[in-house]
């Protein structure tokens, strides 16, 4: 009697085991054709930003680092080699005025300064905007005040370029970034061995080129202070106040 009640306990179990597989498959095969369904219907724009999207979550945008992103992070979590606390809160000081078209953060080349390059420049040309001058002279007083080398990055969204001098957002971007090179070496006169210019293109967003805000947020310059970052204890935090604009 007890052998047969066991059997039936064990036929019991595998009764349920079955249902339990048959569950689990169940729910596997659709969540198969909901992704089957929704591939149906993509589009470039939906690859596109479903790619960049698992690239940000894992740091390996281009030119990125796992810990900062493609993103700079704010710059008073970090001290960098070269820059003084004060120095940078000079600098802060200094260009509060511009709001949120200017940006200071730290990315794992040093401290990066950003401007949206549609301000600095008209649209499909690298003859610096008047209005903008006072702000690279401010920035050309800290370049003074330290010895760190100086990287100007040139970036453009993904829109084409549409003009005869330039073919594409690479050139125009590099060329951007020389323009404002040329600026602290001929008219700063600041010695063109601290410099070097690079254009990105379009080829390191901040954003998906998805609508008009993004665009504009890639369309920049970047001035890199470079200088190796350290994260700050909490202490050196709270002693560490300051506004910062946003990207």
């Amino acid at each position: 009697m007890a052998r047969k009640k066991k059997k039936n306990q064990e036929e019991e179990q595998k009764k349920d085991l079955f249902i339990i597989c048959y569950t689990a498959l169940s729910l596997i095969l659709l969540a198969f054709f909901i992704c089957l369904n929704s591939m149906a219907t993509l589009t470039e724009e939906r690859v596109q930003n479903g790619i960049y999207s698992v690239k940000t979550a894992f740091g390996v945008l281009p030119g990125s680092q796992p810990g900062f992103g493609n993103k700079p992070v704010p710059v008073q979590l970090y001290s960098i080699e070269g820059l003084t606390e004060d120095l940078i809160r000079k600098f802060l000081n200094n260009v509060q005025g511009f709001g949120d078209n200017v940006f200071l953060g730290v990315i794992k080349r040093g401290m990066v300064f950003s401007i949206r390059s549609d301000l600095l420049f008209p649209k499909g040309s690298t003859k610096i905007n008047p209005g903008y001058i006072p702000l690279l002279h401010k920035v050309a007083e800290v370049i003074r005040s330290c010895r760190n080398r100086i990287r100007i990055e040139g970036h453009s969204d993904n829109t084409p370029v549409r003009g005869k001098r330039y073919t594409s957002n690479f050139e125009l971007s590099a060329a951007r970034a020389v323009s404002i090179l040329r600026y602290f070496t001929e008219v700063e006169k600041i010695p063109d061995s601290r410099f070097y210019a690079v254009g990105c293109g379009e080829y390191r967003p901040l954003f998906p080129n998805d609508t008009p805000e993004h665009r504009a947020m890639n369309r920049r310059v970047w001035i890199i202070f470079e200088g190796k970052p350290k994260k700050k204890n909490e202490i050196e935090i709270k002693g560490f106040r300051f506004k910062i604009g946003g990207v």
